[in-house]
């Protein structure tokens, strides 16, 4: 009897701290692993510095009217025609154009050719421009490829059948943005969908905006303007926790496009009318700094969560209207 006990009470033990290395070890094992998934999925300092970007191009509905080549830049470029074998008059028309025997004296000629080349420099300062697209439109100017960003995606097709008229901020008036929108697009990032009012919720015991849930969340600038274009536009990075939809995943990628100087459209529809933004700044603010605040008549803005895995930061995106498709 006394052996029999003995024995039971070792075995106990022995269970006892292989349970105890057990648990120990799977503890660590949980830890290591949180601390791979933590580092592998942040955001980096430097990635969430690279979203405050400013675009430094005029919007497409600015018109630029090119300035004359410099004086001098026109004598260089004469001069370097008397020189060359074979002197060819720059004329811009789809004319042949004879070439002219390089023995010939250009004495008499010479303000002519200032004056063609002067002409040249000014049509290609023109076709370097964007906005000179408002004063020399193309023969296919119904084409949405002259305005709409180079890089496509599937989504730009509901764009193909209209054209846009370009509005000038002057132009804009509460009657045109009126009306709540009732999709979103943003062609560059291929993104469609649908967009709503967000409701005031209680939480806590206060009154608190409603999260968005698989759409683009609408918040007016100020309670009396809840029917309008014009406000701000929340949605969801992800939403691994509360399933809520990653409307705005490549929101971030909008950062690196004005860096690149590429035109970045935001299309906003309701029936019988459809605005079209383009964006002109990335910022990101950490969420105890974020205000809403009145952006102005012209202008809407797009938020969503950045720094992953905290989500403590709010990337904001301003976009600017510039047109409407008819």
């Amino acid at each position: 009897m006394t052996s029999s006990s003995h024995t039971s009470s070792n075995n106990g033990s022995n269970i006892g701290k292989l349970s105890g290395i057990l648990l120990a070890s799977a503890g660590v094992l949980i830890i290591v692993t949180a601390t791979i998934v933590w580092f592998s999925i942040r955001t980096a300092p430097t990635e969430l510095e690279s979203l405050n970007v400013e675009y430094k191009n005029p919007t497409i509905n600015i018109p630029l009217v090119p300035s004359p080549a410099p004086a001098n830049n026109v004598k260089s470029q004469a001069i370097g025609k008397e020189s060359s074998k074979e002197a060819v008059a720059v004329i811009p028309s789809e004319q042949s154009v004879p070439v002219v025997d390089s023995e010939v004296t250009l004495k008499n000629e010479q303000p002519e050719i200032e004056t063609e080349i002067e002409s040249f420099s000014k049509l290609l300062d023109g076709y370097g421009n964007d906005n000179f697209l408002k004063n020399i439109a193309p023969k296919s100017w119904a084409d949405h490829d002259w305005l709409l960003p180079d890089q496509l995606g599937e989504q730009i097709d509901s764009f193909q059948d209209f054209n846009i008229d370009l509005i000038e901020k002057s132009d804009i008036t509460v009657d045109l943005i009126s009306g709540l929108p009732e999709k979103i697009y943003i062609p560059i990032l291929g993104l469609a969908a649908p967009v709503e009012n967000l409701r005031v919720v209680e939480k806590d015991g206060r009154e608190v905006y409603e999260t968005p849930k698989n759409l683009v969340g609408r918040i007016p600038s100020s309670p009396e303007e809840s029917d309008s274009f014009k406000g701000w536009y929340f949605g969801h990075l992800e939403s691994p926790i509360k399933g809520e939809g990653n409307v705005f995943h490549d929101l971030p990628e909008v950062a690196e496009h004005l860096l690149n100087g590429n035109k970045v459209l935001i299309s906003l529809e309701k029936s019988g009318k459809q605005l079209v933004y383009q964006a002109i700044r990335s910022e990101v603010v950490h969420e105890s700094e974020l205000k809403l605040y009145d952006p102005g008549i012209e202008k809407i803005v797009l938020v969503t969560c950045s720094n992953r895995p905290l989500y403590d930061h709010r990337q904001l995106v301003t976009a600017t209207l510039v047109g409407q498709v008819k």
